[in-house]
């Protein structure tokens, strides 16, 4: 008989814990899934950052390259038009 008010005293703070774990599963698998959301929204930030930067890169090539093939063109203007004066 002492069994009984010994299970009685003990299964409120059973439930109590069982609660509380539960709780903090649901709150850890909220936590991981905003992780990943981050982890997600981070790599997607770098891939966008390194294609910007890919594309600033292109065009800074693209202008050098127009530049020097202006620069070219004027020179070989210049010596024609010395050499038929």
């Amino acid at each position: 008989m002492p069994q009984r008010p010994l299970k009685a005293a003990v299964a409120q703070p059973l439930e109590n814990a069982k609660r509380t774990i539960s709780e903090q599963a649901d709150h850890i698998t909220y936590l991981e899934s905003e992780r990943a959301a981050a982890e997600i929204a981070q790599a997607e930030a770098e891939t966008k950052y390194a294609q910007e930067h890919d594309r600033a890169e292109f065009l800074n090539r693209l202008a050098s390259w127009y530049g020097g093939i202006t620069i070219i063109i004027i020179i070989i203007i210049f010596v024609v038009h010395v050499w038929r004066a």
